[in-house]
């Protein structure tokens, strides 16, 4: 799913992909670990940049304080207070090993500072997600994307659903699409780029309720 990433956002393809897939959480880290940690013998990196709460962000995070080697976090300090979302523990694990905290506003920045982390560390770099819709803004405003699904500017609702908290309950998922649907008949037309994790719990749902039902 990421290469389309590369190219809307006009960027340069990873020189290395890891290529770990469709294995449990606990068993993905670990992989990436082992197979960062033999890059950075290869490379030797004086800095490491991490972005967001990924299990590739934690990977990289633990296999780079190993090396002396600034570690930086861009999105630290983000908190959902919530220790069920696997991508909490991504994020404060990343902190505490990264000696640079980029944060995006002053709510990561003060959360930081509440948890015991020196000012020092801390820089306010603003939104980069913000920055790259700021920056394609004009272009996703000219997309023929109107005409295809008959929208209206400004008078529709664009919705993503991936969080696991969210797609590996099944009861939470259906009432979120029950919601949708209430929504879109009884407002205004709601659009869904389906993430592939979700669109695969929804099969699973199809398949159960047929089951059930047969």
């Amino acid at each position: 799913m990421s290469s389309i990433f590369f190219k809307q956002l006009k960027i340069k393809s990873p020189d290395i992909n890891l290529d770990v897939n469709n294995v449990s959480r606990g068993e993905m880290i670990g992989e990436m670990i082992k197979k960062i940690n033999k890059k950075f013998l290869e490379k030797t990196p004086n800095i490491v940049l991490l972005f967001g709460d990924t299990n590739s962000t934690l990977a990289g995070a633990v296999a780079a304080s190993s090396f002396n080697c600034e570690i930086i976090h861009i999105e630290a300090g983000l908190r959902s207070y919530n220790k069920e979302m696997p991508e909490e523990h991504n994020r404060i694990v990343s902190d505490h090993l990264s000696s640079i905290l980029c944060v995006t506003s002053s709510e990561p920045y003060n959360n930081l500072l509440n948890e015991g982390f020196s000012e020092k560390k801390i820089f306010l770099t603003g939104d980069v997600m913000f920055d790259n819709f700021k920056m394609l803004q004009k272009e996703i405003s000219e997309k023929k994307s109107y005409n295809k699904f008959n929208l209206k500017k400004n008078s529709f609702i664009l919705t993503t659903i991936h969080r696991q908290e969210n797609t590996h309950n099944i009861i939470r998922l259906k009432n979120i699409f029950k919601k949708l649907n209430d929504i879109s008949t009884q407002n205004c037309p709601v659009v869904l780029p389906i993430h592939p994790a979700t669109r695969q719990k929804l099969l699973k749902i199809k398949s159960i309720l047929q089951n059930h039902c047969s």
